[in-house]
């Protein structure tokens, strides 16, 4: 029986692994993690029979039902590093998800990922672990558990380029001069994907995409040059790989993160029926759209600058949280994201960071810059 962790247990991707985990013999849940929601983290607790749980705005909270409860801002590293667990599964929104996932590699542990944070501010460092302590890593997004699959059919050294599909968020068909007046609902919207609110406009904006590509550069090896994104309507192929030889592969499936969540689950094995067939006959015409630079200047823009110097994924990542929460607070309009990343980026000097703690302090630095700048400012 696998011990499984769950860090981000109250959210979307959480709520969904939990569905995976009941009554399934397989796995045992040992651990419970959530950021505030403390009512509905304990009645998880209690449904599995959890012994450890956290909660990082919470304050004690006494329960017969869990033997160890953590609370405060080291909630999420104390219950990762106490927790006796096979499995990691990092849900958690934002850099928050970064400490805990070194904490279990550096024990040796193997981690199921769906916190993006994780590798967009830290990859190198978490390469570093991978390669010091023996512990790995197995992505839940769909797009890299996709791409984890398409490279497997060749080696390694056949990869030509990645490439990730993306939908176009629900200002993909949205008349670009009213971009500036969409209301919150509107972008929350979501064509295809039903999701949180933050990363549902990091969709709108693509700036998921070139978070995804950041991800698939340290998951895959690749340099950026050799890692893009096409707008794919249908949300039906997630990930591509071509190799030498010019052929391509992709993985075909009806959108639904069923699939990836057990995948990284059961990572090396195959989990046993997951989603329905795809009926090709029935399918309809698969489309691709290069991403427009006028509609989506922030995938361009990161993806530049992020190549340049790992520093600026840092900055770029904790701008993105602060304006993303700005705007779904009504506190700037839809294309004050855009402004605001781009004079972080712009004012930005890139530094070299040499330890995990270097990211930390970077994204501190950044958050009280985006209060003084942009908010006092």
């Amino acid at each position: 029986m696998i011990k499984v962790l769950l860090l981000g247990s109250t959210g979307s991707i959480g709520s969904q692994t939990l569905k995976i985990l009941e009554n399934n013999p397989d796995f045992k849940v040992v651990g419970l993690a959530c950021k505030s929601s403390i009512d509905l983290v304990m009645r998880q607790a209690y449904q599995f029979s959890c012994k450890n749980v956290a909660c990082v705005e919470g304050r004690a909270y006494r329960c017969d039902g869990a033997t160890n409860f953590y609370c405060g801002a080291k909630a999420l590293e104390e219950i990762t590093r106490d927790t006796d667990f096979d499995v990691l599964i990092n849900a958690v929104v934002g850099i928050a998800g970064f400490q805990p996932t070194l904490i279990a590699l550096q024990r040796g542990k193997k981690v199921a990922l769906a916190n993006k944070e994780t590798l967009v501010t830290g990859g190198r460092f978490v390469n570093n672990y991978i390669e010091k302590f023996g512990g790995s890593l197995v992505p839940i997004d769909s797009e890299h558990s996709a791409l984890m699959q398409a490279v497997s059919i060749g080696d390694k050294k056949y990869i030509d380029s990645l490439i990730i599909t993306a939908s176009g968020g629900a200002m993909r068909d949205y008349p670009l001069d009213k971009l500036s007046s969409v209301t919150v609902d509107e972008v929350l919207a979501h064509p295809n994907w039903e999701m949180g609110g933050k990363i549902t406009v990091d969709c709108s904006t693509m700036v998921n995409k070139a978070f995804e590509v950041i991800e698939a550069h340290y998951l895959f090896g690749l340099p950026y040059d050799k890692i893009s994104a096409v707008i794919h309507r249908e949300s039906i192929i997630h990930g591509m790989a071509t190799f030498s030889d010019g052929t391509t592969s992709a993985i075909l499936g009806i959108p639904n993160m069923e699939l990836p969540i057990a995948l990284a689950l059961y990572h090396p094995n195959r989990p046993q029926k997951c989603l329905e067939k795809l009926d090709f006959s029935s399918l309809g015409k698969l489309s691709f759209d290069k991403i427009s630079n006028e509609r989506y200047p922030l995938y361009y823009l990161i993806k530049d600058a992020v190549a340049k110097n790992d520093s600026y994924n840092v900055v770029i990542n904790a701008l993105d949280e602060c304006a993303v929460e700005a705007f779904l607070c009504n506190k700037i309009p839809y294309d004050g994201i855009y402004k605001i990343i781009r004079q972080g980026i712009d004012s930005f000097s890139p530094t070299n960071l040499k330890t995990p703690q270097d990211v930390l302090e970077l994204d501190k630095e950044t958050r009280l810059r985006f209060v003084n700048d942009f908010i006092v400012g």
